[in-house]
């Protein structure tokens, strides 16, 4: 099997998590403790991304990396990720993959990895 091919269906298999852990139906209720009573907290968006022994992409976060986040979508994003060694990433909220920040790993912006 190609492992690029492989590297590109895990990455989907991944995406894949994100949108169905965000369908949840999440709720916030009162809880007792000590000096009285907690209000609900508001719920917070849930970040999606994921921790990877290595990448058989060359550069990990390279332009395989950017199409196979194209090809997720918007409904899908990931928000941040790691392969250990090589580096992290990090999209901001309502960005696109354009604006992705790296670091780490040769060829990327800065010399620091996860």
């Amino acid at each position: 099997m190609d492992t690029s091919a492989l590297a590109i269906d895990t990455n989907y298999a991944v995406a894949d998590d994100a949108p169905s852990v965000r369908a949840l139906d999440r709720t916030s209720a009162p809880s007792g403790w000590a000096m009285g009573t907690m209000k609900a907290m508001p719920t917070v968006p849930l970040l999606g991304g994921f921790l990877a022994g290595r990448s058989s992409w060359s550069p990990p976060f390279g332009d395989p990396f950017r199409e196979a986040m194209r090809d997720c979508g918007d409904a899908v994003q990931l928000d941040l990720g790691c392969v250990l060694g090589a580096g992290t990433f990090e999209l901001p909220h309502e960005k696109t993959v354009d604006d992705v920040v790296m670091k780490g790993g040769a060829g990327l912006r800065s010399s620091r990895s996860c």
